[in-house]
């Protein structure tokens, strides 16, 4: 029995090296580099995300897609264009950011109310979180590893993703 369990930890360890190799891997997709630039970022252990049992059918389709980009922000649309990634600003404040996962999340203006409640209600509960940078904060928010606050979490993503939707369509 000890070496079928050596055998299938072996394995397990085999695939999660060659995970760790493809999301790693900015030879693939030519100069718009690996989408997975993000996921990589808080994605450190290969198992199932908790929020992939949640009932709410949108909100996890949301979280999913930001989180695998798989999503219309401009860093992925204009990856599909050919659009030179410093021309991927967003359209939806004046920051003049790229439009990428963690401006989407962290600082666009559209999401302001939205984010000052989410980062209320984090900071209640993790004091800490008001000093991180923003990196950091992303990281913090995207790992989804504190049931305490994920629920909230996946809200505010599904949220402002429900939002982003309808300014585009005004």
């Amino acid at each position: 029995f000890q070496i079928v369990s050596s055998i299938g930890q072996r394995l397990k360890d085999i695939y999660f090296q060659t995970f760790l190799k493809e999301i790693y891997n900015d030879n693939k997709g030519g100069a718009a580099k690996n989408k997975l630039r993000s996921y990589r970022l808080f994605k450190t252990t290969y198992n199932e995300e908790k929020y992939l049992s949640m009932k709410n059918l949108k909100v996890r389709n949301a979280v999913t897609r930001l989180r695998i980009s798989c999503h219309k922000l401009h860093i992925e649309t204009g990856r599909h264009t050919r659009t030179p990634l410093e021309q991927r600003l967003c359209k939806y404040c004046n920051l003049n950011k790229i439009e990428d996962e963690c401006h989407f999340v962290l600082e666009c203006s559209l999401y302001s109310e939205e984010r000052n409640e989410l980062y209320r209600f984090v900071q209640n509960l993790f004091p800490h979180f008001k000093h991180l940078s923003a990196v950091e904060k992303f990281i913090f928010l995207m790992k989804l590893d504190k049931p305490s606050i994920e629920k909230h979490i996946c809200t505010f993503i599904s949220t402002i993703t429900e939002k982003r939707g309808e300014v585009e369509f005004m």
